[in-house]
């Protein structure tokens, strides 16, 4: 309850991938790919390139409308990763969705 008083978890998209998919602001889309999806309000933020999202980090899957955002991550951790001293680190920066009004 206190973190949705002070931030709500938002998918950030620039206006031009907005429009191209016919979403406005605070409505639910789907973030899905080969391996999974999630569900979550988006945002429009002119200082995202087009073709790019944005995602803060540390928001819980129980904050999300369905799904977990782990659900498109691809789960490939090198052998040599499992030696960091805090655990191997999956592929956030990288991870490549379609982006969809949920429900359609």
């Amino acid at each position: 309850t206190w973190i949705n008083e002070h931030s709500t978890p938002v998918l950030e998209l620039n206006g031009v991938d907005m429009q191209s998919r016919s979403l406005q602001d605070g409505d639910i889309v789907e973030g899905f790919n080969d391996r999974g999806s999630f569900q979550i309000e988006v945002l429009a933020n002119e200082s995202i390139m087009p073709g790019n999202g944005r995602i803060p980090q540390g928001i819980w899957d129980s904050l999300l409308p369905a799904g977990s955002i782990n659900n498109v991550m691809n789960p490939y951790v090198e052998d040599r990763m499992r030696l960091q001293g805090d655990g191997p680190v999956l592929a956030y920066n990288d991870t490549i969705v379609e982006i969809k009004k949920a429900g359609n």
